[in-house]
């Protein structure tokens, strides 16, 4: 195995590698959408057919206090 390594080109080892890092994006990207959708809401989006599944996201008060300031809340009040 090590001499194949040796005979193996550049351009081949980056494209290769290219190909191995673009199939990690999708993996950890479903699985961090696990994490913060649950388990049941996961699967529902993906695999059940009908209507849609309520979730957290839709019922909370996103107006109320919040520990961290608005994104971009600076432009808003007019301050650069």
């Amino acid at each position: 195995m090590a001499p194949t390594l040796h005979e193996m080109r550049i351009d081949d080892l980056l494209g290769r590698s290219l190909v191995v890092f673009c199939t990690f994006i999708p993996l950890f990207a479903f699985r961090e959408l696990q994490r913060v959708l649950g388990e049941e809401n996961f699967r529902a989006l993906f695999f059940r057919t009908g209507a849609p599944v309520k979730s957290d996201f839709t019922t909370r008060n996103l107006t109320g206090p919040s520990k961290h300031p608005p994104l971009f809340a600076h432009l808003r009040k007019g301050i650069t």
